[in-house]
């Protein structure tokens, strides 16, 4: 019978069987107890018509914009985004369905006219007025900007855009077709460019991105989130200059006049009063602005190099433990896959995310599959080399190589954890953010270390390993709360690296100067 000692002097006896079956228990409980107080999203905290409120059918349209109005198969009407989620909270807050159908930019305001359709987002209203339509009240704001060709902004002086678009007769510009903003200055100067012939229409940010690279024209001006999501898209970032301009612009939904009278806008302005004074807007904005920026990230080579040592890594320790601890190939196959994926699996399954990641993609499992039929393969053979006493030169331990690649995992888990809570629209951010950062970088490996019965799961134990997640985890919620709508998309991937780099260097820090975390016990103890 094995003893520990408490450190206020009390000793208690506990046996391993014993041990290890509060482990099964205690664990299952804590997963229930997590499920259980699931967090909130903004979506759910932004629905719930007005009581007696009759219902109205409005015909919608939307044409495919990313982050604004993306298309979504598995959603009702196949289609999301930002603008389309606030719609459907606005609309449902004041108890109006709206039927979406897509259309190109060029029918929007044709089809409103002749009253073939009834709303649409993601509008500005002129200043000066616009007696063609009804406006709501500004469910967000943008920022507009002006982009062209890299290393062409000295060419031009951009200390006023109104002017020059206006009034250098060499200047073509590129306009999504019938779009007008808030600023009138800017809409004369687009009107004079058209009777000039420089006014070159587009469909969409990604045709004027195309235009503007091609050389058929000089500048083009749109949203400036939608610009960048698709200059990131295309991987162009160092190929196009922008110049954002003052100030910024209600984002508003556009109505008909032929069908809609001024009282359903006035039921469409109080719902989004309320949804701003309870913060659901605030909140859906947040989640979809950083949703695209992350996807952005995720996507890129850098960061999926890192998802993918860390993956090799985790696995990896998984095949030392099975052959050192003599299981056979399927042991080996279930304690790679628990620290590398299981995790993912984990958050996945309490934020109540469709497909789980694993089930998106075959790359994870495959990687698991290939990281242990490998190492066993290498470690073979390392054994048949000891057996005729040849000695290879070892650059570096291969222990070492394990923590290195670990650590860089861990940076890159911590990231992915946070970006899916806030995909997710877990709240509240500050603490659902630094849980799924813990649980998708750590949360395989306790589950591995309790298969292997291992009675203390190194990470729970003496490593200063699962805080260093749940720290940079916790700091990266707080800096996207901090954060407004208007945000630099630029700033929000700087902040990204620097999470995965510092969650890196903080664990190898750790190892190289053996700092562990706080102890329960001071003492030494075993069970």
């Amino acid at each position: 019978m094995a003893k520990a000692s408490l450190k206020w002097g009390r000793q208690i006896q506990i046996s391993k069987p014993t041990a290890l079956g509060l482990a099964f228990i205690l664990l299952p409980m804590f997963l229930v107890l997590i499920i259980a107080s699931s967090p909130t999203t903004a979506a759910q905290q932004a629905t719930g018509p007005e009581p007696d409120a009759p219902v109205l059918e409005l015909r919608g349209i939307w044409t495919p914009s990313p982050p604004y109005e993306v298309p979504e198969p598995r959603s009702a009407q196949g289609v999301g985004g930002l603008d389309i989620d606030i719609l459907s909270a606005v609309a449902d807050r004041a108890g109006i369905q709206v039927k979406l159908k897509p259309r190109p930019w060029t029918a929007r305001r044709a089809d409103l006219l002749s009253g073939q359709a009834d709303i649409t987002t993601g509008a500005f209203q002129p200043a000066d007025g616009d007696s063609d339509f009804y406006y709501s009240l500004p469910y967000r704001y943008a920022r507009i900007s002006l982009f062209l060709r890299n290393g062409e902004d000295t060419r031009y002086d951009l200390t006023d855009t109104a002017r020059l678009i206006a009034s250098d007769p060499s200047f073509r510009i590129g306009i999504i077709t019938d779009r007008t903003f808030q600023d009138p200055a800017i809409n004369h100067a687009l009107i004079q460019a058209g009777r000039e012939g420089r006014l070159v229409a587009t469909t969409s940010d990604e045709d004027s991105l195309r235009e503007l690279l091609d050389g058929r024209i000089d500048g083009f001006l749109t949203d400036r989130l939608g610009a960048v999501t698709a200059i990131l898209a295309a991987d162009l970032k160092d190929r196009a200059y922008e110049k954002v301009l003052p100030g910024a612009s209600g984002v508003r939904f556009m109505f008909s006049k032929a069908t809609i009278t001024p009282e359903t806008v006035n039921r469409f302005n109080a719902a989004i009063s309320q949804l701003e004074e309870n913060g659901a807007l605030g909140k859906l904005g947040h989640a979809k602005i950083f949703s695209a920026v992350l996807s952005y990230v995720f996507s890129t080579p850098l960061f999926r190099s890192f998802e993918i040592t860390g993956i090799i890594a985790a696995a990896l320790s998984g095949v030392l433990i099975a052959y050192h601890e003599r299981f056979n190939l399927a042991g080996a196959l279930f304690l790679s896959a628990l620290p590398a994926v299981g995790g993912g699996v984990l958050r996945d399954l309490i934020l109540n995310r469709h497909p789980i990641f694993i089930l998106a993609s075959p790359l994870p499992l495959c990687l698991v599959a290939l990281t242990v039929v490998g190492g066993l393969f290498i470690i073979r053979i390392g054994e048949r080399v000891r057996r005729r006493g040849w000695n290879l030169p070892q650059i570096i331990k291969l222990t070492t190589l394990i923590d290195i690649s670990d650590a860089v995992g861990l940076g890159a888990f911590t990231v992915t954890g946070v970006a899916v809570a806030v995909i997710m629209g877990a709240e509240p951010l500050w603490l659902w953010g630094p849980i799924c950062a813990m649980l998708t970088s750590a949360g395989g490996g306790i589950l591995r270390d309790v298969l292997r019965q291992a009675g203390k799961p190194g990470v729970l134990h003496k490593e200063f390993y699962i805080e260093v997640p749940l720290i940079w985890g916790a700091l990266l919620s707080l800096y996207l709360l901090t954060r407004p709508i208007l945000l630099v998309p630029e700033n929000v991937v700087a902040a990204i690296l620097i999470t995965g780099m510092g969650a890196t260097f903080t664990r190898l820090l750790a190892l190289a100067i053996g700092f562990r975390g706080l102890a329960f016990n001071s003492e030494e103890s075993s069970i």
